[in-house]
This record gives C-alpha cells, sequence and structure tokens, in this order.
C-alpha cells in the first residue's frame, strides 16, 4: 500500500526484543519485572540503530510490551516513553509522533499501525495502513 517493499530494500522488518512477547504473556511462570526489565535493555540497541540508518524516514509500529507489573502497554508507547533516555525528542502530531536524535538531529516519523477492536492482527495492520496511506506517503515526502 505504500509502495514499499523488502526485496528491492526499500523496507526492513526489526524486533525491537527477540523475545517471543505473545508466548511470554501467556505464560504464567513469565515473571513480568524480569521480562520488562529484559526489553528495556532491548531496546537499547533499537535506539542505536536509528542514527545509523540514514534512509530511515518511517518506523511502522505494532504490538504490545509487558510492564514490570505484568499489564501491556503499546509498543508505540513503550519507545515514546524510552526515546528521551536514548538522546531523542519525540513530539506528537495527531495519529503520528516524531523521534528527534538530539546529536544527528536526524527525525523519524512513528506510526501506530494498529485498529483497535479488529481480532485479526493481519486485519488490524492492513485496515490502519489503508485509511492512513495518504499521510503516510506525504511523511516519506521523496522516497515514494
Amino acid at each position: 500500500m505504500l509502495g514499499l517493499t523488502y526485496e528491492e530494500g526499500s523496507a526492513a522488518h526489526f524486533d525491537v526484543s527477540y523475545r517471543p512477547t505473545k508466548a511470554m504473556l501467556k505464560n504464567e511462570t513469565t515473571k513480568a519485572g524480569e521480562f520488562h526489565r529484559m526489553v528495556e535493555r532491548d531496546v537499547t540497541w533499537l535506539f542505536r540503530l536509528l542514527p545509523l540508518c540514514p534512509n530511515l524516514r518511517l518506523l511502522l509500529v505494532f504490538g504490545p510490551i509487558v510492564r514490570a507489573n505484568g499489564s501491556t502497554e503499546s509498543l508505540a508507547q513503550f519507545l515514546r516513553n524510552n526515546a528521551p533516555q536514548h538522546g531523542f525528542n519525540v513530539s506528537q502530531d495527531g495519529n503520528f509522533w516524531s523521534f528527534k536524535h538530539l546529536d544527528t538531529r536526524k527525525t523519524i516519523c512513528g506510526h501506530e499501525v494498529s485498529t483497535p477492536g479488529e481480532r485479526c492482527i493481519t486485519c488490524r495492520v492492513v485496515k490502519n495502513l489503508h485509511l492512513h496511506r495518504r499521510d503516510l506517503r506525504e511523511r516519506l515526502g521523496e522516497r515514494i
């Protein structure tokens, strides 16, 4: 929908944590506080990677993160909360937010690709991308 593909190298997939979040959420023996601390350490690598990606313009974010108390928050909110600790200023503009790296001044647009109420994960993402595709393409500017 955005004219980007993995094959052409215009899109990439990156997991903030290599741990299986859904399995951790359903596993009764998971220690939520320990899992959350691991994810907080893992996210450091994402924030170190972002300034090293000169062509990166847009982050499409999806999924839950386990809080220390066992509840969940969106990955998007988790990233916004943690960005300042890693040298990024965060600002919101409607359905989008911007991560601005304080040293390089590089700005990356972020968008949570989830449609509330949809049970099917694919449906949530596709409906959201369809709904916001024009704005997403504008955010990408000359890349499309």
